[in-house]
């Protein structure tokens, strides 16, 4: 049997054009933030580049919503060739930030940590399974660019978490699990905390 080789039409599925799902652009406001050594130190349960559960490690910090206006959320990803001739990628995400003493630590904390985001799209698919996408899940988020001018973005710190180069090995991975309510609930139990053991 040959060997199938990344990027061959083996490894391609049939993608047709879905009229009743056009694609739409812009974010939804809803982002959730955790850091990098939880997320990397949980179990992920993900097939096909769809991650279908996250349980953080026991201990771990929870993770947390980012307040942001609505509409503003903006995600990006891009790739280019590495030495080896594979593609690498970039995944970068903007969001704004209350300019208050809450905002600024949340701000100053994105600057020296490594993280994992998952954003929701506008853009859902046909049964919403599109909806959310898990970015730097293999290298981690680092906060790049964070920066305050009162005459832009409405009085706002605009946060910018971007992989270090080009480090991740695709595009942001699909969260997904049954339907949108499910898939949501799960995110949602990320921001509770992870209980301690104790030791007898």
């Amino acid at each position: 049997m040959s060997e199938i080789l990344c990027g061959t039409v083996a490894n391609l599925t049939d993608l047709t054009q879905d009229c009743d799902n056009i694609p739409v652009k812009g974010m939804e406001s809803y982002a959730v933030v955790m850091d990098y050594a939880d997320y990397s130190g949980g179990t992920i349960t993900e097939a096909n580049d769809i991650v279908s559960n996250i349980v953080l490690p026991l201990g771990g910090n929870e993770a947390v919503e980012a307040q942001v206006p609505p509409n503003y959320t903006k995600e990006r990803f891009s790739s280019e060739k590495g030495d080896s001739g594979n593609s690498y990628y970039t995944h970068e995400i903007d969001l704004l930030i209350p300019n208050t003493a809450v905002g600024k630590k949340w701000a100053k904390n994105i600057g020296n940590g490594k993280f994992v985001v998952i954003a929701e799209k506008k853009a859902k698919g046909a049964d919403k399974q599109d909806a959310f996408e898990i970015l730097g899940a293999d290298t981690g988020l680092e906060g790049t660019v964070i920066s305050y001018d009162s005459d832009a973005n409405d009085g706002y710190i605009l946060v910018t978490i971007a992989s270090p180069e080009a480090r991740e090995s695709k595009p942001p991975l699909t969260f997904f699990d049954t339907d949108y309510a499910t898939t949501k609930a799960k995110i949602e139990a990320l921001k509770v905390p992870t209980a301690t053991t104790t030791g007898a």
